[in-house]
């Protein structure tokens, strides 16, 4: 059996690796694997493409995968065929896009290191595995994986390795130091047999009541690690390493009495609910109520079994859409942007996969997270330009949604006060279905908006009569008045045109705007 594989490099092409026989995990689509690569054989993280069961070259030139380190892909067929429409559309490498979305944490590095166990007397070697083991009893106790390849020339030397892994004669360190995924220590009961000791006995007694326990709830239950360790010598009991996720503390809810839906808000709500699939605009003046039809619609979605994705365009909209969502959903809620840790990161991407969560809010980083069974896309603020990736691989969140959705075969809703011109265009040419909220919700009036022709009013300097006049009356009511312009000037320098004169402060010689 063999597998495509792409690295993180900026390379146009996939490479093939071999599945030998013993590995953590079988080999799946998306999951991640580690890889022997280039002249020295540096180990490196890979992501799964496909799977086959021949090459067309000579499989004697094709290297072993080292190991399968995920017992679920970190990429879904439907994300994996994003990220490669991605990379055509936007004209980058496949590898660098997958591993730009793919959080930090999942990144192993090759310097992980070997050490003896002190088992290799009770277990029998072949000859590559006794050089390999007389090798590391030389060293100072651990080696570095690619200075020991270079030490000891072997040719199937991962294959040897493996083995001794598999063994117990040699284990890995380091591995899981460059790998953030949080972790917890879990325990199992293996056998019920009378020991001694009450809080032993006890300990298996509360063990028969649930599958596992993690050790940080036996601590609580006041069980030591002195009495674990003694029931784990015994045999009695197994310790084992999970993957885990992060619970999210809960944000600070405001009181808010529950909203009836105005007769406008109904029809945007109901046209919604009732698409199979399609993309909106949700457009609307400021205050008539966008945000709650769309968390009403995601409501509605997840009672169906589905999960929902919002996206917001700053860092800064997320506690208040989140104490929102939270009245909706409770705390359970997934939350991705770039400020979180590397593991509270992978936490919500695990959170994705496994489908610990049903609703989740970030910044255009999570146009890609592997959500499963996603039903509904929100890009709210669509017309913010921080929803474009600035730097390698360069993509737009909104375009990637609106794909994401058409992939999936679900609804894509886009939600602004002042759409961008594109989005309102599309959506006059009838290519997204506009949604129009004229009035809002709440009983205060619009702002009174006046456009001033500058060439047929008088002017005091660059402000016109008018303008000074409203000032003046704003200032003797006691009010104040806030003046927004667009720069300081509209020539970077004022000069002559015949004889090059500049004007320039007299105190700092900087040119007069």
């Amino acid at each position: 059996m063999f597998v495509e594989v792409v690295l993180d490099l900026p390379l146009d092409r996939t490479f093939y690796y071999r599945v030998p026989e013993v590995l953590s995990n079988p080999p799946e689509v998306g999951k991640r694997v580690i890889v022997p690569f280039g002249n020295n054989d540096f180990l490196r993280t890979g992501i799964i493409l496909s799977i086959r069961d021949s090459v067309d070259f000579s499989p004697d030139r094709v290297k072993e995968i080292f190991d399968v380190p995920d017992e679920f892909p970190l990429f879904t067929e439907e994300t994996l065929k994003l990220a490669k429409w991605i990379s055509e559309y936007y004209c980058s490498f496949l590898g660098e896009t997958l591993f730009s979305f793919l959080p930090s944490g999942f990144v192993v590095s090759e310097s992980f290191f070997v050490k003896l166990t002190g088992n290799e007397l009770s277990v029998k070697l072949s000859d590559s595995e006794k050089k390999l083991v007389e090798a590391l009893k030389v060293s100072t106790g651990r080696f570095k994986v690619s200075s020991l390849r270079r030490k000891v020339k072997l040719s199937n030397f991962y294959q040897v390795l493996r083995n001794l892994i598999s063994k117990g004669v040699v284990r890995r360190e380091e591995f899981i130091k460059k790998d953030t995924i949080p972790r917890e220590e879990f325990v199992i009961l293996r056998k019920a047999e009378e020991v001694r000791g009450k809080k032993s006995r006890e300990l298996i007694e509360y063990l028969k009541t649930c599958e596992k326990a993690s050790l940080s709830e036996l601590r609580e239950r006041g069980f030591t690690r002195d009495t674990i360790k003694r029931l784990v010598e015994k045999g009695v009991i197994e310790t084992f390493e999970e993957k885990v996720t992060i619970k999210n503390r809960p944000q600070e809810l405001v009181e808010e009495k529950e909203i009836q839906l105005t007769p406008s808000q109904q029809r945007a709500f109901s046209r919604i609910v009732g698409a199979e699939s399609g993309k909106f605009l949700l457009y609307g003046v400021t205050g008539s109520g966008k945000m709650e039809i769309y968390l009403k619609t995601a409501y509605e979605i997840v009672k169906r079994g589905k999960s929902v994705l919002i996206l917001v365009p700053e860092l800064l909209l997320t506690p208040e859409l989140r104490a929102r969502v939270e009245s909706y959903f409770g705390s359970n809620i997934g939350i991705y942007h770039g400020k979180l840790t590397p593991k509270e990161r992978v936490s919500t991407w695990l959170k994705a996969i496994r489908g610990e969560t049903k609703v989740f809010i970030g910044t255009r980083g999570a146009v890609i997270l592997p959500i499963k069974d996603l039903g509904l896309i929100v890009v709210d603020e669509e017309q913010d330009a921080s929803y474009k990736e600035q730097q390698k691989p360069y993509y737009h969140a909104k375009e990637v949604a609106i794909k994401r959705a058409e992939i999936g075969g679900f609804p894509v809703v886009l939600v602004s006060a002042t759409p961008s011109i594109e989005t309102y265009y599309r959506a006059e040419k009838g290519e997204i279905e506009k949604l129009e909220l004229k009035e809002r919700v709440s009983t205060v009036p619009l702002p009174y908006i006046k456009v001033v022709d500058l060439q047929k009013t008088r002017r005091v300097s660059i402000f016109t009569e008018e303008l000074l006049k409203v000032l003046e009356n704003t200032v003797r009511k006691g009010e104040q008045a806030l003046l927004f312009i667009n720069r300081r000037g509209f020539f970077a320098t004022s000069f002559c045109p015949n004889c090059g004169f500049i004007a320039e402060c007299e105190d700092c010689a900087d040119p007069l705007v």
